[in-house]
């Protein structure tokens, strides 16, 4: 029997008792497209729980005295906190629900398509099959996976299903962190790790008190009672970003890399720290009151196609972690999170501690759109001119005017290249005298790019995929998304410079990114994965606001460092309603101070006066969607002089534009109070009645700063 080589500090051998490998296979298959292939969980017989962390070591402590301890002989880890010396056993009872109780599970698959689940209890440790090297403040274990006990007697090398995957415990920035160099995973010829999740059992909960929750970033972000007994069973996935429409349909994403569970005083959030692009949150909610659990996985390996069509993109080499933050409440979690978040993303590079782009004013975000179809005019460039003016002289004095469907293609491309300009909305002679136009009353255009997308007219091109795009102007319209080609990694880079070239071309135009602001994928003919794809658009967004302001058509946490506006920005969870969730403005929370974003357009959601008051709530820009031509709803001429009217009500919050938001609370039903640096206050009044809180006389269904 070969043994794994064991650290000159720490060896550990351990004999296991008669251990038989049951292996259990899932009755629901993986469906791909009509084909079925046999996915198998592997677990062992029995895994022995451990409540009692007497015969634990200490070794990583963070700044706050919160420590990694763990069990030399049976590789077990559990944290321990420092506020109340209790230890989180995410190994323990609670997480075995959903088969999470490990340090580490993974999914493994051959070539032809079969994955297998495994966990490092089960499969490594029961046979002893693990490596323990402990070092100052970092402690590293090496797993390596066999499917039954035969195989571990033969060793890595000489069986034929076997993986190692090293997990490794530090410290950074004062937090506890833990991640897997994927550079180091080995695995037997044929096969690759799929999918990877790190302490998925860390986050469980049984018998939940009144007010625990989770906080998961599903829209503005929400808070999931675990105290209380839903309809059904909530189960929640929601990939980082958005999904990766090389491999799945597109659906809306989590737009934060990070969530957080918050019992009695205390905060616990994890922040998906490296690996972002690959992960998925996962948030099961169980009927029964008190029970539930939120966690991550990687995608290391991006799967598509089906049966023999089934193809393998390149395994992920870089590093995947986790960053795990405690901290105590103030005034309430969602604020604590907030706080603690935009800190950690300004560190990492995504968020700006201040604003990059200087709007005077405040400014009214209005989108027109130009072109549904390249032919058909809905808004000239003449049209959208006079639409600044209008708006201009009824004191409307700053209009950040985003133009959709200005580009080759309309809505249905906005692609960049060479002479992009629709010729049908005037050319580019005519563009250049609206932002001139724009630029003389101190407002700005914002022309939008599709750099993923090339339209439907190239969707036969080899190494494209044809996707469905979701498009916010299509669902005002009463219209379905658009399916497109979306181009690879190659062409997207193209297009970057064809946008750079157009904003040198026309004097004042700024451009506004559309589908890299809510779309990443893996590119497989170019053996490039999601991070990396984050990673080179990052850099090309960068470039291509050296030149001109960059707006994003949604909150695109990658790209915001670089970023000038956000155009749109979630009000709500998708959850809203159901679950026993509650919506809280999260993402406005970490993001306001860093950019300028807008709510969702007034007179597209017919929602009125409300709908400003829900804008200022949450720290945006109102937003409004128009066309020239009086063809539907959204006909400028029908709300020019409301818009002038909303603008002239709330223009004074350009005070607190540039500040970040330091609080939000619900003082009473409809009245909510929102802090911003450290001495600016907004105070919004729903209700139709007069409303007296903190010794002021809040109007009906008004605000007041102070």
């Amino acid at each position: 029997m070969k043994k794994i080589k064991l650290s000159k500090k720490v060896k550990i051998i351990i004999s296991v008792t008669s251990v038989l490998l049951v292996a259990l296979i899932v009755t629901g298959a993986i469906l791909l497209s009509g084909g079925t292939i046999k996915e198998t969980v592997l677990t062992g017989e029995k895994v022995s729980f451990e409540e009692d962390t007497a015969s634990y070591k200490t070794s990583v402590t963070d700044n706050n005295g919160n420590a990694v301890l763990y069990n030399p002989k049976t590789a077990f880890v559990a944290i321990k906190k420092a506020s109340d010396n209790k230890v989180l056993l995410p190994m323990g009872k609670v997480a075995s629900r959903d088969n999470n109780s490990s340090l580490l599970n993974i999914t493994v698959r051959d070539r032809k398509g079969n994955s297998y689940i495994m966990n490092s209890n089960s499969n490594s440790a029961e046979f002893g099959a693990f490596e323990i090297i402990e070092e100052k403040n970092s402690l590293k274990i090496v797993f390596t996976f066999f499917k039954d006990k035969e195989s571990a007697k033969q060793g890595f090398k000489l069986t034929g299903f076997a993986v190692q995957v090293p997990v490794v415990f530090t410290t950074e920035n004062g937090n506890l962190k833990v991640f897997v160099d994927c550079n180091e995973i080995k695995c037997s010829s044929g096969l690759y790790v799929e999918k990877l999740s790190l302490l998925p059992g860390l986050l469980s909960v049984n018998d939940a008190l009144k007010g625990e929750h989770f906080i998961i970033p599903d829209g503005s972000g929400a808070l999931v009672d675990l105290s209380v007994e839903i309809p059904e069973d909530l189960k929640l996935s929601s990939r980082v970003y958005g999904s990766d429409i090389a491999v799945d349909e597109y659906k809306k994403g989590a737009l934060l890399p990070c969530y957080a569970l918050a019992t009695g005083k205390e905060l616990l959030t994890v922040f998906v720290s490296e690996g972002d692009a690959l992960s998925t949150i996962y948030c099961n909610r169980f009927k029964a009151p008190g029970s539930g659990n939120l966690y991550s996985e990687f995608t290391l390996t991006a799967v598509s196609g089906e049966n023999t069509a089934m193809k393998l993109a390149e395994q992920y080499e870089g590093i995947v972690s986790l960053t795990f933050n405690f901290s105590q409440i103030q005034k309430n979690s969602y604020n604590t999170l907030a706080v603690v978040a935009r800190d950690f993303f300004i560190k990492k590079g995504y968020l700006s501690d201040s604003l990059k782009y200087d709007f005077g004013d405040l400014p009214f975000f209005v989108n027109v759109i130009g072109s549904e179809k390249g032919s058909d005019v809905l808004t000239g460039f003449e049209d959208a001119s006079e639409i600044i003016s209008l708006l201009n002289s009824k004191g409307v004095r700053n209009i950040a005017l985003r133009y959709s469907g200005a580009l080759k293609g309309g809505l249905k491309g906005d692609a960049v290249s060479k002479d992009p300009v629709l010729k049908s909305l005037g050319g580019s002679e005519e563009l250049a005298s609206l932002c001139k136009l724009a630029f003389d009353q101190r407002s700005s255009v914002w022309v939008d790019v599709n750099i993923f997308s090339g339209g439907t007219t190239i969707a036969n091109q080899k190494g494209l995929v044809r996707a469905p795009l979701y498009n916010e102007q299509y669902s005002y319209m009463g219209k379905e998304s658009l399916y497109t080609a979306v181009s690879d990694s190659s062409i997207s880079s193209k297009n970057i410079s064809d946008a750079y070239e157009l904003c040198n071309s026309v004097e004042n135009l700024n451009v506004t990114l559309n589908d890299a602001s809510f779309l990443l994928f893996t590119d497989g003919n170019k053996n490039i994965n999601r991070q990396q794809m984050l990673e080179a658009t990052k850099e090309n967004a960068k470039a291509l606001s050296v030149n001109s302001g960059l707006m994003l058509s949604e909150p695109a946490l990658w790209l915001m460092n670089g970023a000038s506006a956000v155009a749109s920005v979630p009000s709500v969870s998708t959850l809203e309603g159901n679950y026993a969730v509650t919506s809280v403005p999260l993402l406005q929370m970490v993001i306001h101070g860093s950019v300028v974003y807008g709510g969702e357009p007034v007179n597209a959601t017919k929602g009125g006066w409300n709908d400003v008051l829900k804008s200022i709530e949450y720290g945006a820009v109102p937003s409004f969607l128009f066309t020239y031509e009086e063809c539907n709803d959204l006909s400028y001429g029908t709300y020019a002089t409301q818009t002038a009217q909303y603008y002239s009500k709330v223009k004074s919050l350009k005070a607190v534009q540039n500040l970040p938001m330091t609080s939000h609370e619900k003082l009473l039903n409809g009245v909510y109070k929102v802090s911003y640096g450290y001495n600016k206050v907004v105070y919004i009044n729903y209700n139709k009645s007069v409303v007296t809180v903190d010794g002021l006389l809040l109007s009906p269904q008004d605000f007041i700063l102070v």
